[in-house]
């Protein structure tokens, strides 16, 4: 039985190749997404994504799509996963911008509100020298 895909939501930091590193141990195809809002993205958004998915010790197979989506972040990314029956969505932790987003959430929340899959938030690299185990696929 093949995996099913996991959708690896980026906000196009540099904290992205810990969300892939540790999605990556499952050994399901990755589907990187960014959503640009309303508007189409700068050709240096493109480029900046595409940079990203590479990385520099990257196995070109661990990222299967990188995808640019429109619209609402939350719905944007919830509404590809469902189209594409991803197993997993995976985002880095959310940063605090401002004061709504401590009273009314970020959108990493509301990702997990509004998701009907499982839904990783990464904080750090795998470990695995520290008695943690290789997951087992998503199904």
């Amino acid at each position: 039985m093949t995996a099913r895909p996991i959708l690896v939501a980026s906000d196009l930091t540099s904290r992205l190749d810990r969300v892939i590193e540790r999605c990556a141990m499952f050994g399901a195809p990755l589907l990187l997404v960014h959503v640009a809002g309303r508007s189409p993205p700068e050709p240096a958004t493109c480029e900046r994504l595409e940079a990203l998915a590479r990385g520099d010790r990257r196995d070109p197979a661990q990222v299967a799509e990188v995808e640019i989506l429109h619209g609402s972040i939350p719905d944007a990314v919830t509404r590809y996963a469902q189209e594409r029956d991803c197993g997993l969505i995976a985002t880095g932790i959310a940063s605090f911008d401002s004061a709504k987003d401590y009273l009314l959430g970020t959108t990493v929340d509301e990702i997990v509100q509004r998701s009907r899959q499982p839904v990783l938030v990464v904080k750090r690299k795998p470990r695995l020298g520290t008695g943690e185990r290789r997951p087992e696929n998503v199904r």
